[in-house]
């Protein structure tokens, strides 16, 4: 249970740190969009009493994204389409 605690207080931490960055004005620009590359990661535990099966899972997702394939720009923003492609997985921790 300490371990879970360490986890959850990290993942709190982390998600702090990101808040606390200086966000960037908004501002309409006719340059495209580039590419991007994401790791997202989380965290499950079980929550209730509904299985009395103990659990732990990491659900991580890599995802790609293209620059822009279409670009709209208008009065108050702009429509952008772009690819995304995402390589998705679940670490099992703890489980049956």
């Amino acid at each position: 249970m300490p371990t879970m605690l360490r986890i959850f207080a990290f993942i709190i931490t982390l998600t702090a740190l990101a808040q606390a960055k200086q966000p960037t004005p908004l501002v309409a620009s006719a340059a495209p969009v580039t590419s991007a590359i994401d790791l997202e990661t989380g965290l499950l535990w079980q929550v209730g009493h509904n299985t009395p099966i103990d659990y732990l899972l990491a659900p991580t997702q890599l995802v790609w994204r293209s620059g822009s394939v279409l670009h709209w720009d208008f009065d108050s923003g702009a429509l952008v389409v772009r690819n995304r492609l995402a390589l998705q997985g679940t670490a099992i921790i703890e489980g049956p």
